[in-house]
């Protein structure tokens, strides 16, 4: 019997039990400790990979459900190509054509930089005609470029073999230059069919866009129009091959926004992808430039350089009314 009149306030937990309901307390009590046995036998049973979903004092990760719009995040779009990505990877190795069908949700690492992503999504094998649970992880190494490792992608429930060795600190090496177009041992173009029966370059494509500005959206990827793909294989087979583990990719592509505008519209990538068997990850670096606008950049650094060395020969006046001639002159005969 509880005695009338008489309220103890305790806090276990974080959860106030004020005592006004006696039973209601001690079931609350049996609950909580309910869940802590289930949370340890758990957490020594099956210990955590980074794909599950805890809190994150425990974890240093960010779980987000990718079904539903989270406030704030306007990453969307570099997810999934991550989430694609991770199924290229599995494809590459064992030579499958499984899809990716949806993204589930996802666990990032709580580092304001490059952070890593664990990505629970559902994969679709034309083979079985079934959906396959798979998980991927994505390690980004810098922000603003294309510089991101993927070290697992696999079938849920089913363990990789174990790396050889850990990864540790390792320099980006500078990409190759773009290639002769008369070099043809070396290299080789892809065809029209070809390229409509390779996805992972549209993926490529999006991933260099993707992280150079990670608010990109799905809508503003399509106005890319792909032209022309050259392949460069880095394991030195001649001819080289489509899906060469190790291969550096060349595309020339269209900015359909700045074609309607009239403006220069041609834009080029390089992406390289290596697959070291030591450590069990593929590595995947690139860069997108547009070689109208690098021309322009090249000129007015070469004017702004000119005109310093003016500056010191006829003074700031002087060199400011040269300018100011040079000027006129130009848009008299534009």
């Amino acid at each position: 019997m509880f005695r009338a009149g008489i309220i103890h306030s305790q806090t276990i937990d974080g959860i106030d039990f004020d005592g006004s309901d006696p039973m209601e307390d001690i079931y609350q009590r049996k609950v909580m400790m309910m869940i802590d046995s289930q949370r340890d036998s758990s957490m020594s049973d099956f210990p955590f990979d980074g794909f599950g979903d805890l809190p994150m004092s425990d974890t240093r990760l960010m779980h987000f459900n990718y079904e539903y719009r989270v406030p704030g995040f306007r990453n969307r779009a570099l997810v999934y190509r991550y989430a694609e990505l991770g199924i290229h990877r599995y494809n590459l190795l064992e030579g499958t054509d499984w899809e990716l069908f949806s993204l589930k949700s996802f666990n990032k690492g709580m580092n304001p930089c490059a952070a890593p992503y664990f990505l629970t999504m559902e994969a679709f094998d034309p083979v079985s005609w079934q959906l396959q649970p798979f998980q991927a992880l994505v390690c980004e190494k810098a922000l603003g470029v294309l510089d991101i490792s993927v070290d697992i992608a696999r079938p849920r429930g089913l363990e990789e073999p174990s790396p050889l060795c850990k990864q540790g600190c390792e320099l980006s090496l500078p990409l190759p230059p773009w290639p002769s177009s008369t070099d043809t041992q070396h290299f080789y173009m892809l065809e029209e069919h070809e390229l409509r029966n390779t996805p992972w370059v549209r993926l490529y494509m999006d991933l260099v866009h993707c992280t150079s500005s990670r608010c990109m959206s799905k809508s503003r990827l399509s106005d890319f129009h792909i032209l022309q793909v050259t392949i460069g294989s880095l394991d030195d087979a001649e001819p080289p091959r489509i899906n060469s583990t190790n291969a550096v990719v060349y595309i020339i592509y269209r900015d359909l926004v700045k074609f309607r505008g009239g403006k220069p519209s041609e834009l080029r990538a390089i992406i390289r992808r290596v697959y070291d068997e030591s450590t069990r990850s593929l590595s995947i670096q690139g860069k997108h430039w547009n070689p109208s606008e690098k021309k322009e950049k090249k000129r007015e650094k070469k004017n702004k350089k000119r005109f310093a060395l003016l500056k010191k020969r006829l003074g700031v006046w002087g060199a400011w009314r040269l300018r100011l001639d040079v000027y006129r002159k130009q848009t008299r005969t534009g």
